[in-house]
């Protein structure tokens, strides 16, 4: 019984190890995030995806989808390349904080 409420507790707190991760990866993309559109093929999928076209092959679906959330609906203060930015840092920062959840499960299970 001991063992297991000490279980929930180490998980309980390891959640926060996570948060930290995002958080952090969040801010330091938000600082150095560009403002409008850096080039290569950002242009054409930040444009396709205002209107759910398809890009050049492969087209990137579901990187086209995803754009159109931010690009729908957040406000028009910051330019429409910002915003897609800053949802890009967001998706980043989540990845990051995945790896670090596997990461800490794999070394607690020993594999």
């Amino acid at each position: 019984e001991k063992k297991r409420i000490e279980a929930e507790e180490r998980a309980d707190d390891a959640w926060e190890v996570e948060w930290y991760v995002f958080v952090s990866v969040f801010a330091l993309y938000a600082l150095t995030t560009a403002p409008s559109v850096a080039g290569g093929d950002s242009g054409e999928l930040l444009a396709e995806s205002c209107s759910l076209g398809t890009a050049h092959p492969p087209g990137y679906p579901l990187f086209t989808l995803l754009y159109h959330i931010p690009l729908t609906y957040m406000p028009a203060y910051l330019s429409p390349a910002m915003w897609a930015n800053l949802f890009t840092a967001m998706l980043g920062a989540g990845a990051s904080s995945v790896v670090c959840a596997i990461t800490r499960e794999a070394l607690r299970c020993d594999g």
